[in-house]
């Protein structure tokens, strides 16, 4: 019985977190506007925008609103989880998924595994210490000058 109650409740809460009501749907659409007023040209440079190629445009601007919402939602948690922060959607990653978004920081980081500490000389000889000569007579060198004064 237990299960069934979570599996109705689970399946109401993502139904209606994909259903937008009306008044928030307006709210939504204005917030869009101002992003893509504000960020929109980045993202599209960038390639942040959510895959909307062959969707209606009625099907695109669904997509937009439930990914900014989405975030809303996630800024929402962020800020409550940690009050001393600063959390916006106001920026040009707003409307990536978090797969996306962790896909987009992973690539700054380069494909290839870097080894670490490489010798620059690969040869043992440049290793080898040279051994000293047997004796220096640094009176004779210019490094060692006379001693001047050893006092009365």
């Amino acid at each position: 019985m237990q299960l069934l109650t979570f599996l109705a409740a689970f399946f109401a809460y993502t139904a209606s977190a994909q259903l937008i009501i009306i008044d928030e749907r307006i709210t939504l659409i204005l917030e869009l506007q101002l992003w893509e007023a504000t960020f929109g040209a980045i993202a599209a440079i960038n390639g942040l925008y959510p895959p909307i190629q062959g969707l209606s445009d009625n099907d695109a601007l669904d997509l937009k609103l439930q990914r900014l919402n989405a975030s809303k939602i996630r800024v929402a948690l962020l800020a409550k989880d940690n009050p001393d922060a600063t959390f916006s959607i106001q920026t040009q990653f707003a409307l990536l998924s978090p797969q996306e978004f962790k896909a987009y920081v992973q690539k700054s980081f380069g494909k290839t595994k870097q080894p670490s500490r490489v010798l620059k000389v690969q040869t043992d000889e440049a290793l080898n210490p040279t051994l000293p000569t047997s004796s220096v007579d640094w009176t004779t060198s210019k490094c060692m000058p006379a001693v001047k004064d050893q006092g009365p």
